[in-house]
């Protein structure tokens, strides 16, 4: 009787650890909605890793505020902002001290530099 209750408590254990630990994963989308979306909770510093962002609902993504880094994985393996020939912008900064690093802007308006 009590190698079954164990049986049952050690199985219970681990169904409960697999629960928490695959509830606990949070995938980010790859597109410009995730940016916006950190930017807008108040993030301050925005880990993009080495993926490609494209446009989704959000065509250009917006920092308007102050004291934000958005930073790609490393100098050797950077994250991609692909506006896909979309027509629009990838960035427009209105903030003070943003910093943007290791990364690469591609398909993108050039004519807001002109």
């Amino acid at each position: 009787m009590k190698n079954k209750r164990l049986i049952i408590y050690i199985s219970l254990f681990f169904v409960f650890l697999i629960f928490n630990v695959t509830s606990s994963v949070v995938f980010a989308a790859d597109d410009f909605d995730f940016i916006q979306n950190e930017i807008d909770s108040g993030t301050n510093t925005i880990n993009m890793g080495a993926k490609t962002y494209t446009p989704n609902s959000v065509n250009s993504i917006s920092v308007n505020k102050n004291n934000i880094t958005i930073i790609g994985q490393s100098s050797s393996s950077k994250a991609i902002l692909d506006a896909s020939n979309s027509g629009f912008e990838i960035l427009r900064i209105n903030g003070d001290n943003v910093r943007l690093e290791n990364l690469i802007f591609k398909n993108m308006d050039t004519t807001v530099f002109s």
